[in-house]
């Protein structure tokens, strides 16, 4: 009987798949790119915590308000996500990339630009509707250009920025709201 499972699963792991493989200079270019990327919407994902109080009381807005600047990126990324990979196959992987980054950069620029807790709220949309592009253009992307054998390697590199992304985003939106302006957390 395990015979037969194994047997299975010999079949649907890629046998064929080479032993060694080394990224070349284009393959980690892609892989340090899509890390960079990662990094920057982890960062938008939690960088606005230490921030809304002074966004709120610049902008006159109300903690209901408050609470869908905070929640409408992901609330937005979490449910175009699934879409994102099946609409990849279909336009191409550069294509949803590219779109997902104008958006999230368009609504970068909004959110950092407004004057009003509703323009803010948009911008924020947009940039999740950026974000529902971009986390999964970064893992199938990878799974496309490096073999699985050698993922984890690869994938890892993504995977910690991240996780940097995510760690340090409130103690830098803390830092600009303090130091700068909280316009510059969208910049």
């Amino acid at each position: 009987m395990q015979e037969t499972k194994l047997a299975d699963l010999e079949a649907i792991i890629e046998v064929d798949e080479p032993v060694t493989w080394e990224a070349g200079r284009k393959a980690w270019l892609i892989v340090l790119t899509l890390a960079f990327v990662s990094l920057i919407v982890a960062l938008d994902a939690t960088i606005l915590v230490t921030a809304l109080p002074t966004i709120s009381k610049d902008l006159n807005g109300s903690g209901s308000a408050s609470f869908w600047v905070g929640t409408s990126y992901l609330l937005a990324s979490s449910v175009l996500m699934p879409f994102m990979g099946s609409l990849s196959d279909i336009l191409g992987r550069r294509e949803i990339l590219t779109t997902a980054l104008l958006f999230f950069t368009i609504g970068s620029i909004v959110a950092g630009a407004s004057q009003s807790m509703d323009i803010l709220l948009l911008g924020r949309v947009l940039q999740g509707v950026g974000g529902a592009g971009i986390l999964p253009m970064t893992q199938i992307v990878l799974c496309d250009i490096v073999p699985l054998r050698f993922r984890p390697k690869y994938a890892s590199v993504a995977q910690l920025a991240w996780a940097i992304g995510s760690i340090t985003g409130p103690l830098i939106g803390g830092l600009m709201v303090q130091h700068v302006t909280w316009r510059w957390i969208f910049y």
